[in-house]
């Protein structure tokens, strides 16, 4: 039983080290993949959530991942705000286009 302890122990850690550098890189896919590791491993050793040995590893887990998916929010309303702008700037475009293409009656 330690030594499955030890391994999650591990697993864990290493993927909050994952987490925390896709995290730094924005690599957004990698961490959707990650998230799917935790997951998995959350599925499959339901048991660790309430084995005290583990605590800490997984209070660390949690404190990585929600940064991680912070960070992930506010790169997606950054990319909102940007396109938004983006779509504007294309409306305005259009417009100057569409005026300056008129005949004027005089």
């Amino acid at each position: 039983m330690v030594n499955t302890h030890n391994a999650t122990s591990q697993h864990i850690q290493r993927l909050s080290k994952q987490i925390h550098h896709v995290a730094l890189a924005q690599d957004w896919q990698a961490l959707k993949q990650l998230d799917l590791k935790v997951r998995e491993l959350l599925t499959q050793y339901p048991d660790c959530l309430s084995t005290p040995a583990l605590s800490h590893d997984l209070a660390q887990l949690k404190r990585v991942h929600k940064n991680a998916v912070s960070q992930l929010a506010i790169s997606v309303n950054k990319m909102e705000t940007e396109l938004a702008g983006m779509q504007a700037q294309q409306e305005r475009a259009k417009a100057y286009q569409m005026a300056m293409t008129m005949e004027y009656p005089w």
